[in-house]
């Protein structure tokens, strides 16, 4: 069975590609920022004319729909490898009941489970990309999502108000603005839920999610079901009688104690010596949401499981080890928790930083790579101490460069 590391990087290459999409959106809509401010007050007038979004627009469009053709195709390529990998699960479990199994290759109902699972999936992922936002405040202080182009309007308005007003310090007057941009980044309306592709939520709502970050969870999600069924369907036609629960270190607390065990179909019971608790005990729990556990059909008393009771019992104590970070004490899962978080908040501070140079703003540019340079600080620092692996590829942004901060331009000038 695919690993933790292994399942979270499926995902990974789309959810890059839709970054980068949000990278374009925000240097354009900084550009036209730096446009306007350049502009004399009495030119007002011809800012109408950079009003027109049309072409900044239909680029960020047309980049996504480029990339839109390659992510569907990964989809289908993810979705194959989860079926192949439990088609040679399959053929291991065949082999110890001395019966056949077709392997994937020739498995038709496989291949035609697993297609169909992606085209769900896929065509979830075509709906987000259709009802990409920005999200932002209305005058009543409530968050609103306002279609790309609306966003880029009103913006553009803004602008053109304060070079037309006069104001002293125009980049401080966008500087809001630019911020709350990036802080939103390209959002979807669309909210994936458990047992089914997703569904519609409503602009007015204010809910939503950042793109890249829903397509990742909503990918995550339907392999989730598709392991869920294949693993059913597997057992029903191998007559497995039991369920053998994937182990990952660190987990949510009330999931721990199923990892790496095996479960009884039906009423527990005792086979060959050892004790077998009902996987009912445990079936609710692999429906959570986010829950990165899987389940594989086996024979009990017969499938060898992947880890001995030794083994378990020390990984288990291992990630229930705690340690002291900032004058606190944190357990494993806490950790891994804040590594998420701040994560989140580099990536937040290196598209701040991306629409503050593309507007201009040398100021903001360097405040924000303060915060970068303090959150990955943070984080390395964490990630030494807790031992957990650091995930750079949730840190990258694709047009983020590094620069020197107010403090260290000042020093070395």
């Amino acid at each position: 069975m695919l690993d933790e590391t292994q399942l979270e990087l499926l995902p990974e290459r789309i959810a890059q590609r839709l970054k980068q999409v949000n990278d374009l959106a925000l240097e354009k809509i900084g550009k036209r920022i730096k446009e306007i401010g350049e502009m004399k007050p009495s030119d007002v007038h011809r800012a109408t004319q950079l009003m027109t979004y049309g072409n900044d627009f239909d680029e960020i469009v047309s980049q996504l729909s480029k990339i839109s053709r390659k992510n569907e195709q990964d989809i289908y390529d993810i979705f194959e490898t989860i079926a192949k990998e439990y088609s040679f699960q399959a053929e291991k479990l065949a082999k110890a009941k001395n019966t056949s199994f077709l392997p994937y290759e020739q498995n038709k109902q496989l291949k035609q489970f697993a297609e169909a699972m992606a085209k769900q999936t896929a065509d979830t992922y075509r709906n987000m990309t259709n009802t990409i936002a920005f999200q932002k405040r209305d005058e009543n202080g409530k968050q609103v999502l306002t279609s790309l182009s609306k966003t880029y309007q009103d913006v553009t308005d803004k602008a053109v108000t304060a070079v037309a007003t006069g104001v002293e310090d125009y980049q401080s007057a966008m500087r809001k603005v630019i911020k709350d941009l990036a802080d939103s980044g390209l959002r979807t309306k669309y909210q994936p839920l458990k047992g089914s592709a997703g569904k519609t939520v409503d602009y007015a709502s204010g809910y939503s999610r950042r793109l890249d970050t829903a397509v990742r969870q909503n990918i995550l999600w339907g392999v989730k079901e598709c392991n869920q069924n294949i693993s059913d369907m597997l057992g029903e036609e191998l007559g497995a009688d039991g369920y053998e629960i994937s182990y990952h270190s660190n987990p949510r607390p009330s999931h721990a104690e199923m990892g790496g065990k095996q479960y009884a179909i039906g009423k527990a019971r005792t086979v060959n010596g050892k004790y077998y608790p009902s996987f009912s005990n445990v079936e609710n729990l692999l429906s959570d949401y986010g829950c990165l556990h899987y389940k594989f059909p086996i024979i009990l008393g017969v499938s060898v499981p992947a880890y001995t009771d030794k083994e378990l019992k020390a990984m288990k104590e291992q990630s229930k080890q705690k340690i002291t970070f900032d004058g606190k004490e944190y357990t494993m899962y806490e950790c891994k928790q804040m590594q998420r978080k701040l994560e989140t908040a580099a990536r937040h501070a290196k598209d701040r930083q991306i629409i503050a140079k593309a507007s201009g703003d040398d100021t903001l540019r360097r405040l924000e790579q303060e915060k970068i340079n303090a959150i990955t600080h943070k984080y390395k620092q964490l990630s030494n101490a807790s031992g957990l692996p650091s995930k750079v590829e949730r840190i990258s942004v694709s047009k983020y460069h590094r620069v020197r901060t107010l403090y260290e331009k000042t020093s070395h000038s």
